[in-house]
C-alpha cells in the first residue's frame, strides 16, 4: 500500500473513498435510521447497499446507499468508482472521468485494492460477525440516502 498524506489525513493510495456492495439490515427506532451492514450474511430481508468510506486506515464511512436490488447497486457504483475524488486533483473528481472498465484497469496498473472488510475483522470475536452498524436522524439524508423503496 503506498500511504500518502493529503490535507492532515493519511490515505491508503491516490484515491480519497473506496466503496464496497454489501446487504444491510435497514430499519428506524427511536427517530433514527439504522442500518446494520453485513458482510457474511445475505438475508431476504436486507437491502443491497454501496457503502463508501474514507480511504484512510480504518476505513472510516463516509456514505451508505439503499437499494432495493443488487444490479441497482452495481449500475451506480459503476458510475459513481469513476468520479472518485483524487489526492492528485486537490482532492476533486477527475477532470474526464475513465470508463468503469477504464477505471478498473487503471486501478490495477497502480495496484490499489478495494475496501477489504476481512482485514478490518481479522480475530473477531465472533468469527461471521463481520459488520458495522450506521444511523442518522430520520430525514436528515445526508449519510444515509435511499435510491428506491426503502423498508421498515
Amino acid at each position: 500500500m503506498n500511504r500518502t498524506v493529503f490535507d492532515g489525513r493519511f490515505f491508503n493510495d491516490g484515491r480519497m473513498f473506496v466503496t464496497h456492495i454489501c446487504r444491510g439490515h435497514v430499519y428506524s427506532t427511536a427517530g433514527l435510521i439504522n442500518v446494520s451492514v453485513h458482510h457474511n450474511e445475505d438475508k431476504e430481508s436486507y437491502q443491497w447497499c454501496l457503502a463508501t468510506y474514507w480511504n484512510t486506515p480504518g476505513y472510516e464511512a463516509y456514505r451508505i446507499d439503499i437499494f432495493p436490488f443488487e444490479a441497482d447497486a452495481k449500475d451506480y457504483l459503476r458510475e459513481l468508482e469513476p468520479l472518485t475524488p483524487l489526492i492528485s486533483n486537490g482532492g476533486n473528481p477527475p477532470k474526464t472521468a475513465l470508463s468503469y472498465d477504464e477505471y478498473v484497469v487503471w486501478k490495477k496498473n497502480f495496484g490499489y485494492q478495494d475496501y477489504d472488510y476481512k482485514g478490518l475483522y481479522d480475530g473477531a470475536i465472533v468469527p461471521g460477525s463481520e459488520g458495522e452498524g450506521f444511523f442518522e436522524e430520520v430525514g436528515r439524508n445526508e449519510f444515509i440516502r435511499f435510491h428506491g423503496k426503502k423498508s421498515d
